[in-house]
């Protein structure tokens, strides 16, 4: 079976038993290899899943769940090459 990479946008949100909490949301990018698009959501909606936490904060215990996977697109492969301007650019300016 061939595989192919997905970037998958996941959103986190927070909550808490406070009456005053207000939320706070965290978007994700995540790599994941997937056979499919299908595939590739499954896989980003478990992952995003596993990383529900509960945390102390200011708002007493603060858990982070995941709100939506978002978007799951493939990523085209493209040649990777180590920048040329970089060094030169980096060279103006310690001058």
């Amino acid at each position: 079976m061939i595989t192919q990479s997905y970037r998958a946008l996941v959103v986190l949100v927070s909550s808490s038993d406070r009456t005053d909490h207000q939320p706070r949301y965290e978007q994700m990018n995540l790599m994941v290899n997937a056979s499919s698009p299908e595939e590739a959501y499954d896989t980003a909606e478990r992952h995003g899943s596993s990383l529900e936490t509960v945390r102390r904060g200011e708002d007493g215990l603060v858990r982070w769940s995941l709100l939506s996977v978002l978007d799951v697109r493939p990523v085209t492969p493209a040649p990777v090459r180590r920048p040329r301007y970089a060094a030169a650019h980096m060279a103006s300016q310690a001058v």
